[in-house]
């Protein structure tokens, strides 16, 4: 989705009650992407409630395949646009099979779990959110991996796609 078609669909309005929900159910911080050509824009944050916390700047800018944001995005794409994300991943340093492998599981599963992929000690599950036709952005709920670990985020992930689940739409790509 473009920066365009966001500011028409007012996602940020939109989606604000569901984060604001998260971070009240888990105490984690809840941010909002929207893709922009090869990268993605961060345009919504609610900060979690505790005093460590992950902090993502509204406006933060990073390719489209960086993180488990960015693995969301990329799970719904046609496969000629994912491999030219992966071939840029790979040019990067990252593993282009690790991430492939990982596309896999956020169709299967509809998100994404992961423990520093992007940042050092940070866990992330992410959620596309979709429109009437096309995915609109990912969410993410991310905090310090001692205690935002995968146990706690595989707990948590059916009550966060229940809270998007106006938002589910077609999962896959």
């Amino acid at each position: 989705m473009s920066v365009a078609l966001a500011s028409r669909i007012d996602i940020r309005t939109a989606v604000r009650p569901v984060m604001q929900a998260v971070v009240a159910e888990f105490g984690e911080t809840a941010s909002l992407h929207i893709r922009s050509g090869d990268k993605r824009v961060c345009v919504e944050t609610v900060d979690g409630t505790h005093a460590v916390r992950r902090v993502i700047p509204v406006g933060e800018t990073l390719p489209l395949y960086a993180g488990e944001t960015g693995r969301v995005f990329l799970s719904t794409l046609p496969p000629a646009e994912v491999a030219e994300f992966v071939d840029a991943a790979i040019a990067a340093g990252l593993d282009g099979a690790r991430l492939e492998r990982d596309l896999v599981a956020v169709r299967k599963k509809g998100y994404f779990i992961g423990i520093g992929e992007r940042t050092k000690d940070v866990g992330a599950i992410s959620v596309a959110l979709w429109g009437p036709s096309a995915m609109l952005a990912v969410m993410t709920v991310s905090g310090p991996a001692t205690r935002w670990s995968r146990a706690a985020m595989e707990a948590a992930s059916g009550r966060i796609l229940k809270l998007t689940k106006p938002f589910a739409g077609e999962r896959h790509a």
